[in-house]
């Protein structure tokens, strides 16, 4: 069968906005190398962890290990084919959950304009390109956009989409914390069938219900049900994923965060735009606007929403841009359009080949598969020279020491915030690295052997604690690259 010439351009794009999430793996600080044990110990015992055991210092802290599924789905990757297969999966990934919201609108409603808006969201889909689950919970959302869209014209029958959306949220709950988004796009639907009096509401009702149904099979019951809606309570250690694009600005100005708040008001002014020009028509379009507009506010909150902002403007910037362009401009010619605005993105994108640091290149430093080398000589450098723990380290390179390590040694802390007490944080993690007194206490409560530090740790008690330690006569720094800094302690005879 041929594919249309349309077809394969919208597959050109989408390759290239997908080469965005080839980066080297920076193991040190990622999810990633929890994830992997998780999946290494399920199919060893056959169930997720529920207890923090990879931690010397909270073994019992309960744990609702609310993205368990994902361990086993990389494991099973690396074992095949190691990181750089992991790394050429979450490419293929990328590109399968950009083309479930691009394809619909690209389709139906206009090709070139959906071009320019998958271009537009390109920095902003890639903000968060690190191994996560999150992938997965874009490709079910938009996934369940084209299902109930499809329902909605009439294509599928009820029962199919009461299949696929229960079985869907039953991986969904058990992969990653953003299960309640499957409710959101449903709810979504709904609304726009009641304000269009469809008269399709109860099958709406029906589906959320068996969505919900679905969510109770997990290994955790209602506490995994529960879960998202406790998870954003105070920690005692600030989580940067989590707090607010101003927060964040004043904090670490960054050209993404701009361009973000720039491309939110420009899709909030082309919005109020086409309210007061055709309300009737915006109100055929809600199942368009919504879902941009929600994640859109939802991310001046949280940071960590603004990809699926970008995955949702597609959809969004395609309906509202082509009503502007059919109501304001009828007598214009589509095709020269077309093929202006096509040469524009055309050599818009090529020109920013050249310019590694633009938020339009996806040629970055880290471009590639796999992890960046020298990323494992530290824990080579730790198993020749049979250093033993206990070891404190920080919260950034948990996961990695968790990877590499257990069940050999076990970790001070990681990077799960939930999986530790506030006052773990608050008086012990944070204050023994802030002043020298309590370190001695704690350094007296546990008798550390080494210190396993990620170099980069930005944080000011961080900084203050390595500072210290390379003055201090107990301690010497006996390995060091560019990701860790490793120290022995000295034992005075």
């Amino acid at each position: 069968m041929r594919i249309k010439k349309d077809t394969l351009l919208l597959i050109a794009v989408l390759l290239f906005t997908s080469l965005f999430f080839i980066q080297k793996i920076n193991l040190a600080t990622a999810d990633l190398g929890r994830h992997l044990k998780n999946g290494e110990l399920f199919f060893s015992t056959l169930k997720p962890i529920s207890t923090n055991f990879y931690s010397y210092t909270n073994p019992e802290f309960k744990v609702i290990n609310h993205h368990w599924g994902f361990g086993p789905i990389v494991y099973i990757i690396y074992r095949l084919s190691g990181f750089i297969g992991i790394s050429f999966a979450y490419f293929i990934m990328a590109f399968i959950v950009y083309l479930t919201f691009s394809y619909p609108v690209y389709k139906r409603i206009n090709s070139t304009i959906t071009i320019f808006s998958i271009i537009l969201s390109m920095p902003l889909v890639s903000y968060r390109v690190e191994i996560r689950p999150e992938i997965i919970s874009a490709l079910f959302m938009g996934l369940l956009f084209n299902i109930f869209y499809l329902f909605k014209e009439k294509k599928i029958k009820i029962k199919f989409v009461l299949l696929l959306s229960f079985l869907i949220q039953v991986l969904w709950v058990n992969i990653h914390i953003f299960f309640p988004a499957g409710l959101l796009i449903t709810s979504i639907f709904l609304f726009d069938d009641l304000v269009s009096s469809r008269k399709n509401a109860k099958n709406y009702l029906l589906i959320i219900v068996s969505q919900v149904t679905a969510l109770f099979i997990n290994p955790f019951g209602l506490s995994t049900v529960l879960f998202p809606f406790n998870i954003l309570k105070s920690y005692g250690y600030r989580i940067v994923e989590n707090q607010s694009v101003l927060f964040m600005q004043n904090l670490f100005p960054q050209p993404i965060l701009f361009l973000f708040m720039s491309i939110f008001v420009l899709f909030a002014l082309l919005l109020i735009y086409c309210v007061f020009d055709d309300f009737k028509a915006i109100k055929k379009g809600l199942i368009y606007i919504l879902p941009a507009l929600i994640f859109g506010l939802a991310s001046w909150k949280f940071i960590r929403l603004i990809p699926f902002f970008g995955y949702f403007s597609i959809i969004g910037f395609t309906f509202l841009l082509n009503q502007v362009f059919t109501k304001r401009f009828p007598g214009l010619s589509l095709v020269k359009l077309n093929k202006s605005i096509l040469l524009l993105c055309g050599s818009f994108l090529a020109l920013n080949l050249f310019f590694k640091n633009s938020l339009y290149s996806p040629i970055k430093s880290n471009f590639g598969f796999g992890i960046l080398p020298g990323m494992l000589n530290s824990l080579k450098f730790f198993e020749e020279n049979k250093l033993k723990g206990p070891i404190f380290n920080n919260y950034d390179n948990g996961g990695y020491l968790i990877y590499g390590l257990f069940p050999d040694e076990k970790v001070f802390v990681d990077n799960r915030p939930e999986a530790y007490s506030t006052k773990f944080f608050s008086e012990e993690y944070i204050a023994v690295q802030e002043v020298d007194e309590l370190w001695q206490k704690e350094l007296n409560k546990y008798n550390f052997n080494v210190i396993y530090f990620y170099r980069n740790d930005l944080t000011p008690w961080g900084q203050q604690f390595l500072e210290a330690r390379v003055i201090d006569p107990n301690w010497k720094l006996v390995y060091s690259d560019d990701f860790f800094l490793i120290f022995t302690r000295i034992l005075v005879q």
